[in-house]
């Protein structure tokens, strides 16, 4: 077996490291090489000597000539956001191969950990499949489960698929390989969700619609990658890394309001259906933990936070902590 590996990240190390000490790797192709990470993974490449190509999306005829002249078995797309153009898809059909952390047709698209993280999922798969000219949408080679802990963070599990991703490509070549029947994927459901790429409103708390648990589950889903998740406090955006929901009384507060702030319960905010611990908070000044970010900027019990982006009903109401925004000059 002789793989290319197409990434743009260091991500994918462990599987390259992996081919190359086993004398599988053909290549590996290198999408965008702007980033420090992806400078030092061609970097680590050139050391070991292995074959680099840095890909061009306009000369997708150099990347089918280098699988010809290689005679690779397969490439394989392991974290890696570039679209295979139509043309090549077509040249390389059955070769051009993808690696998703998602069962697919379940969360198609950029970025499945966020949204299965945010969601609360327990588990998923890794799902090798062909390459279509529609994204995630061809047919399937092999799967694995794997489980998500409650505390994995979107980078945590990232960098844990990163080191089982030899050991899968290993599993899928002794259990067949290139030779295995490809299964199409089953016919999309209305259940199924797709995972685009999160942006201000899905990596944003609204304390009027989320509970405790979806604010817990968001704030690992945006760590360390989106900076936490986005709330406000008097127009300055905030971020919050690690949150835990609290048996505690919320006294009829609405959400988003400051319930208790001390040792050693620490910050504790109102949900719509308990109260929520505010861990760890990021903002420009610095990293803070919940209770030491509110005793600086000396919040108080009854103040309130405001979603991010700001909801229509916060703004009607028109927060008033002028004493915050007095310490933060």
């Amino acid at each position: 077996m002789k793989l290319i590996i197409a990434t743009q990240t260091s991500l994918a190390l462990p599987l390259i490291q992996d081919l190359y000490a086993r004398q599988q790797l053909a290549a590996v192709w290198l999408y965008d090489v702007t980033g420090e990470d992806s400078r030092q993974l061609a970097a680590q490449c050139s050391m070991l000597g292995i074959n680099l190509l840095v890909m061009d999306p306009e000369q997708p005829q150099v990347l089918i000539d280098h699988q010809k002249t290689l005679q690779a078995d397969a490439i394989v797309s392991c974290y890696l956001s570039f679209l295979f153009p139509p043309a090549m898809v077509q040249a390389l059909q059955g070769k051009l191969l993808n690696i998703h952390a998602s069962d697919l047709p379940q969360w198609r698209g950029a970025d499945p950990l966020f949204w299965q993280i945010s969601t609360g999922a327990e588990s998923s798969c890794l799902t090798l499949h062909q390459i279509a000219e529609q994204a995630d949408s061809g047919d399937i080679l092999f799967q694995q489960e794997f489980a998500i802990h409650p505390y994995d963070t979107h980078q945590g599990l990232n960098l844990y698929l990163s080191q089982q991703m030899p050991l899968f490509i290993a599993q899928w070549w002794s259990s067949g390989g290139i030779d295995l029947k490809p299964q199409p994927q089953r016919v999309v459901q209305n259940t199924d969700k797709p995972a685009t790429r999160p942006d201000i409103n899905s990596a944003g708390i609204n304390w009027q619609q989320s509970g405790c648990l979806e604010i817990f589950n968001l704030a690992r889903a945006c760590n360390p990658n989106l900076g936490g998740a986005a709330f406000s406090f008097n127009q300055e955006v905030l971020y919050l890394l690690e949150a835990t929901p609290v048996r505690y009384p919320s006294y009829g507060l609405e959400a988003g309001t400051i319930v208790h702030i001390g040792e050693p319960e620490g910050l504790l905010v109102a949900c719509h259906d308990g109260v929520l611990r505010l861990d760890v908070i990021y903002l420009s000044a610095g990293i803070f933990s919940g209770l030491r970010f509110a005793e600086r900027y000396q919040l108080q019990a009854g103040q309130s936070f405001d979603s991010y982006p700001i909801t229509k009903r916060e703004k009607q109401d028109g927060r008033n902590n002028s004493q915050y925004n007095e310490l933060c000059r």
